[in-house]
């Protein structure tokens, strides 16, 4: 199809290499992070690296730093006992991989919307690489990265930004004046970040979680998420209640 520039847009749509259900059954549920789902299922392997953080030390066995925002693993060390597996493999054959074999077979390199204040992971790869890492193994350009939410939003609010509807509208929430103009701080009525439904990612951070949302916004998919998996759900309620996340 064509915009109003004439500019032709391809849509291709990418299939995952498995299904999340397939997924968990084969390596695990993904809960808290990236990183401390591939720490615990690492320990769990017998990793001494992962073992060490668990443990509030460096690969290496010395102590991590005072700043070291690593120290945060020791306290899940308790999920080496949990009664299920987990891992963060779910994203990386339910989104990356896919996306990778595509690049390939089309000789395409990707421009991506992250942003670098979204996660400590993030941060770290931008200050690597830049905005347009083109030098490394999988090119790539990430021409928003150094924006933050709230440029996002003043974005969107300022230029009446069409957004999907998931997101609701751009509102204003306080009278903090800013740099820019007068309109202060902004969120979104709907959601305010989307990513894989059935992902526990930080979701022990948020209060009302997005579980707890999706029970009133899509009462089958939560139930189908939080069920047992003898009961053809995805088990997550047995999940979440061991890491002490409510989802009512």
């Amino acid at each position: 199809m064509h915009n109003k520039y004439n500019i032709e847009i391809i849509i291709d749509i990418i299939k995952p290499a498995m299904r999340f259900d397939e997924a968990i059954k084969k390596y695990g549920y993904p809960v808290i992070s990236k990183d401390v789902s591939k720490t615990i299922e690492y320990a769990q392997k017998g990793a001494i690296w992962a073992i060490n953080a668990l443990d509030g030390l460096e690969k290496d066995g010395t102590l991590y730093g005072n700043k070291s925002f690593k120290k945060r693993y020791k306290k899940y060390k308790y999920l080496l006992n949990a009664p299920f597996k987990i891992s963060e493999k779910c994203c990386k054959y339910i989104k990356e991989q896919p996306i990778k074999v595509y690049e390939k077979q089309n000789d395409l390199k990707p421009i991506i919307g992250t942003i670098a204040d979204e996660s400590k992971r993030r941060l770290d790869g931008w200050l690597k690489v830049g905005c347009n890492a083109f030098d490394i193994e999988r090119p790539r350009s990430t021409p928003l990265a150094f924006w933050t939410e709230q440029d996002i939003l003043q974005y969107v609010y300022l230029t009446k930004l069409p957004i999907s509807k998931i997101y609701g509208d751009v509102v204003p929430i306080s009278d903090q004046l800013n740099f820019f103009d007068e309109i202060g701080k902004l969120q979104t009525t709907g959601e305010s970040r989307t990513g894989c439904m059935f992902c526990m990612f930080g979701c022990h951070r948020d209060n009302p979680n997005k579980f707890q949302r999706m029970k009133h916004a899509h009462p089958k998919l939560y139930d189908y998420c939080i069920r047992d998996v003898e009961e053809q759900g995805l088990g997550l309620g047995k999940v979440l209640d061991y890491i002490g996340v409510k989802y009512d």
